[in-house]
């Protein structure tokens, strides 16, 4: 064709064009057409979306306070309204979130409450570090202190009541998991009291299940335990001597070593004590009198070197002694200085 000669000698001529470049015009009306087409439906559809917003859209304010519904101090507060154990549980979670007013106006309500069993169940519910975290708040109301003190002083009373320590006492013998629970949750609460009344109990002899149990608790409750009853190994009447060193021994053999010691040569020692002492393991068989003056004299020459060496202030300590009746024991406010000289 001429088209193909002409491209093959290299010159195009100026009247004949590709057949392509003949239709480069129709082709492009097209594109132009839905071009226009494309920026008309934009135009119609931004119209009706500009007249929904005809005015100035309104600025929000960045320092505008939050809206706070206190929905949880609402519901405490109804809880509270409904009385009995809810309204110490409500004082205890609206003292845990600050809500102090609320806190300070329940805590009110509670000091109108003139039974004592009730306080005490009360500050069983909030607890006893709660009561003091709330009590040390700035800014209570002497009503509500005086709630505070009054629950503090009924649980006290509650705790130490001799007829609740030996209720539990008692308990201890039974198999109950249940019951003997509950009789250390009250022995535990019980402090000295309970420490007082359970080496009595043990003194007055125990069967073994019940007297393992009461050991038991005698430990959780510290070193009173056993310095009471070392004082009714020594000075107590011969059965509860016998009985206070049989315990003794089970509750630490080495500790009572001194006494186990002391009354197995002792000359006004049963023979249910000298048995005790002879058939433990800390006093051998042929230990003689001889010996056991020259041990218990070494452990008194420790004795005197530590209590020389310790402070004479006031360090607080309890000093257990055995009472008049010499059938059980009191515990006496002293000083740690005094407590040394006296063992």
């Amino acid at each position: 064709s001429p088209l193909r000669r002409a491209t093959q000698i290299g010159v195009l001529p100026t009247k004949i064009r590709p057949p392509t470049a003949r239709f480069i015009p129709l082709l492009r009306l097209p594109i132009m057409r839905s071009r226009v087409l494309m920026l008309a439906i934009v135009v119609a559809t931004a119209a009706p979306s500009i007249a929904q917003f005809p005015d100035e859209p309104t600025p929000i304010a960045e320092d505008a306070p939050p809206v706070r519904v206190d929905e949880l101090v609402r519901q405490l507060e109804s809880s509270a309204s409904r009385g009995g154990d809810e309204l110490p549980r409500a004082v205890q979670a609206l003292a845990r979130i600050g809500a102090w007013d609320e806190a300070d106006r329940w805590l009110s309500a509670i000091n109108s409450i003139p039974d004592q069993d009730v306080l005490a169940r009360a500050a069983r519910i909030i607890g006893h570090e709660h009561l003091l975290k709330i009590s040390l708040h700035q800014g209570l109301s002497n009503n509500a202190l005086s709630a505070i003190t009054k629950m503090s002083d009924a649980a006290k009373a509650s705790a130490e009541s001799a007829d609740r320590i030996k209720q539990a006492i008692d308990q201890l013998a039974g198999e109950d998991v249940d019951a003997n629970l509950g009789a250390n949750r009250t022995l535990l609460r019980g402090g000295e009291s309970s420490v007082k009344l359970l080496v009595e109990a043990i003194a007055e002899g125990l069967p073994r299940n019940q007297l393992s149990k009461a050991l038991a608790v005698l430990k959780v409750l510290g070193d009173g335990g056993p310095q009471a009853l070392e004082q009714l190994a020594l000075y107590g009447v011969p059965s509860a001597r016998a009985n206070a060193l049989d315990a003794l021994s089970r509750f630490d053999l080495n500790g009572a070593t001194d006494s186990l010691v002391a009354t197995a040569f002792s000359a006004d020692a049963t023979e249910t004590e000298r048995s005790i002492a002879m058939s433990s393991s800390i006093v051998p068989s042929d230990y003689q009198k001889a010996d056991a003056i020259a041990f218990l004299a070494e452990k008194l020459r420790i004795a005197e070197n530590l209590a020389s060496q310790t402070r004479n202030d006031l360090t607080p300590a309890n000093l257990w002694s055995v009472d008049e009746d010499r059938t059980g024991v009191t515990p006496t406010r002293s000083t740690d200085f005094f407590l040394r000289y006296r063992d």
